[in-house]
């Protein structure tokens, strides 16, 4: 499992900082807040939630699923789940995982 290390305000698995560093150009900074992410660790696939800065709607960016109506995606509730194997997960982020 991945450490998870601070990275300027957002937390990010440091096997995804590069991905990530990559996606967030100067247009993408002035729309969009990034919150968390988690690489899958080799179990689920990657996520990455971010915050429209507009329409303050919550989803990930690699699927594109909303999560604002979830109680999840409140400001004090948590995005990811640990599971048996302590690995982090998003619920609301498993119907696609089992699509793809």
């Amino acid at each position: 499992m991945c450490n998870l290390e601070k990275h300027g305000t957002t937390r990010i698995d440091p096997c995804l900082v590069d991905e990530i560093n990559n996606i967030k150009t100067k247009e993408w900074i002035q729309n969009y807040q990034s919150i968390m992410s988690c690489c899958g660790h080799g179990k689920y696939k990657k996520s990455f939630i971010v915050r429209n800065r507009v329409t303050r709607h919550v989803f990930d960016w690699f699927t594109g699923i909303d999560l604002t109506k979830t109680g999840r995606a409140r400001k004090k509730q948590p995005y990811y789940k640990k599971d048996s194997e302590e690995f982090y997960f998003i619920p609301e982020l498993m119907k696609s995982f089992d699509d793809a």
